[in-house]
């Protein structure tokens, strides 16, 4: 009990008890708790109290290193059967197929017995003993082929001179059988229960569970998974009858980290789904992308040579008005959507023809069915749109493409899930994730979070935060700059590619990048060359003043596709990053969180897989 979180009037003496005397022993005043990797079951809770768990139960198989069992494959993997009920089956049938006909030890009354009844018998020669030490023994001098305990019992025995030549075999097992193990208490004793159950919450947020179990079992046995049983909304715990090392701990089923457009999309589409999540977003001086969003719902030009996202970018603008419809009942807010067609201006004929290529490139790739797109000369532009200046020699016209206030959207998002019953934490920085054997703690500055799945949505912070749970997020530099001028009272005739009218009047300039610089502020110089296309484009414009000028930096991946992705390594993990974060934001409400809420993305968005640029390396 070298523990900083227990009780500090507490003074622990250690009392050996044989297995099958130590429940009857307990009642009788013995000694007052048992820790002894014992499960939580039915049965035992007829007669015992428990404490929150410290531990999942998980065990597995030894044999002779001299075996042929030896040479089996499976040992570092765990499979949950409650979690991970498909991978467990296999894991099971393969061990099966390679201890048929040998005889396997297990200590009777335990819930490795109960294990191996359930799935071995009839096909191995089970013997029971009455202590792990006797089956250990028999395993050594020959007369057992392999023995099935705890894993962390396992563990600290081959520690053991008298266990030399013995290792694990196949994958081991936690959950259904083996439970998790807690303190066995008196039912009476409710305030020491409350002082075991303070301690083993502190001692799990903090990660000393990990640090030691990993120590000296080699297997994270943390439970956070039960931790979280009965917390449907995340709810503050405040630690008591110990000192505060972390101001708050939260303890909720699913984080997403990142509160911009792809976070609050997801997030209000969970809520919408009957997942309430905890959204953490950073601080109000971070560098985000949705501050400085143009807030175009865009397809044309999207998805050159990758007609999967051209196809999925078409897919979201389309149903754009069914989410803005939603959006507004749960929110009582109108975005301002805007769906009329928009113009991309050629200022030479080399650029027209450029342009030209790349969109009949995507209607070959995509067999057609990428939006339709009209390639116009001067004077079919002119007929089209009235004021165009004489240096504007064409266009590309896109019916599918449209435009939203971006600002007013983040709003929406924001109390629309809300109102659902998401969560929102500001100022609550993410700065390590920590997978445990059934979920994840996620720590900050005065914070620290027990979530039993996680969405990674943090935009430029997904690069940092993506090996923790392991994925990864390779991004690449652009820096974009937004002119705004004052409101017109003389309407914009038309949407296009660098300019937009926001439905309050004034006028939005950008569609530059820098691809090599880290300052966030704007520059004079891309400033001067956004005025002046716009000024070729559109000699009217000259009459308006610029009243302000910002950037921001894309979340723009190393390819500029969207990546989504989920954990193979730490099943429960997904990442979501892009540029569009507007146009996707229907597809990532509508379509991508019912998915995350039933955790697995479809085969659909394989394509969008970070594994992509492994692929790549290996040509």
């Amino acid at each position: 009990m070298n523990s900083d979180h227990h009780p500090p009037s507490a003074k622990c003496e250690i009392v050996a008890q044989y297995w099958r005397g130590i429940i009857p022993s307990l009642t009788a005043k013995k000694y007052d708790a048992i820790m002894a990797s014992m499960s939580i079951t039915a049965k035992r809770q007829e007669v015992i109290g428990f404490s929150v768990p410290y531990a999942v139960g998980i065990s597995g198989f030894a044999v002779m290193g001299n075996s042929k069992l030896a040479e089996k494959p499976g040992a570092g993997e765990t499979y949950s059967l409650d979690t991970q009920a498909d991978a467990a089956k296999k894991g099971i049938a393969h061990i099966s197929s390679f201890l048929v006909g040998t005889s396997v030890g297990v200590q009777g009354s335990t819930t490795a017995s109960t294990f191996q009844d359930k799935y071995f018998k009839g096909s191995v020669d089970i013997k029971k003993y009455k202590s792990v030490k006797e089956h250990n023994l028999d395993l050594t001098s020959g007369r057992l082929d392999a023995v099935l305990a705890n894993a962390t019992v396992l563990a600290a025995a081959l520690e053991k001179p008298e266990m030399k030549g013995a290792q694990l075999v196949g994958p081991s097992f936690s959950g259904g059988e083996f439970g998790l193990g807690a303190v066995g208490l008196r039912k009476e004793d409710a305030a020491l229960k409350a002082d075991f159950d303070t301690a083993i919450k502190a001692v799990a947020y903090e990660g000393t569970i990990k640090t030691l179990s990993s120590k000296w079992f080699k297997v994270d046995v943390t439970p956070i998974d039960r931790l979280l049983q009965g917390t449907r909304r995340s709810r503050r715990v405040r630690h008591a009858n110990i000192q505060e090392i972390r101001d708050t701990m939260y303890e909720v089923d699913m984080t997403i980290v990142g509160g911009g457009l792809v976070g609050a999309s997801i997030a209000w589409g969970l809520a919408r789904s009957g997942i309430n999540p905890l959204v953490l977003d950073g601080d109000d001086l971070d560098l985000r992308a949705s501050r400085a969003n143009f807030g175009l719902v865009w397809v044309q030009g999207k998805g050159l040579h990758a007609p999967h996202y051209a196809l999925w970018s078409d897919a979201s603008a389309k149903v754009w008005p069914t989410m803005t419809k939603a959006l507004s009942d749960d929110s009582g807010i109108d975005v301002g959507l805007r769906q009329a067609g928009a113009y991309t201006f050629a200022l030479s004929e080399e650029e027209l023809e450029a342009v030209r290529e790349d969109m009949e490139s995507i209607a070959l790739e995509t067999n057609g069915r990428a939006p339709h797109f009209d390639v116009l000369n001067r004077q079919q532009t002119l007929e089209r749109v009235p004021g165009l200046g004489p240096d504007v020699v064409g266009s590309i016209y896109c019916s599918a493409d449209g435009h939203a206030n971006a600002l007013r959207l983040f709003h929406a998002l924001h109390t629309a899930m809300q109102k659902k019953g998401a969560a929102y934490r500001s100022n609550h920085r993410v700065q390590t994730i920590e997978p445990t054997t059934e979920g994840f703690i996620l720590k900050g500055h005065g914070f620290s979070v027990i979530s039993r799945r996680v969405v990674l949505a943090a935009g430029l912070e997904n690069e940092r935060l993506a090996p923790m749970v392991g994925l990864s997020c390779p991004l690449k530099c652009s820096k974009g700059q937004i002119l705004v001028t004052e409101k017109s009272q003389t309407a914009l005739p038309c949407l296009s590619a660098g300019m937009r009218q926001a439905d309050e009047g004034g006028i939005m300039i950008g569609d530059s990048e820098e691809t090599d610089s880290a300052k966030i502020s704007s520059s004079s110089g891309i400033s001067a060359v956004l005025a002046s296309r716009a000024l070729k484009i559109f000699p009217a414009l000259s009459d308006l003043n610029v009243l302000r000028s910002w950037t921001g930096f894309r979340v723009k991946t190393a390819d500029g596709i969207p990546i989504y992705d989920q954990s193979e390594r730490y099943p429960g993990a997904f990442l979501f990053a892009c540029h569009s974060g507007v146009t996707l934001a229907a597809n990532h409400a509508l379509i991508v969180a019912p998915q995350i809420a039933s955790g697995k993305l479809e085969d659909d968005l394989s394509a969008f897989s970070a594994r992509r640029f492994d692929a790549q390396e290996a040509e």
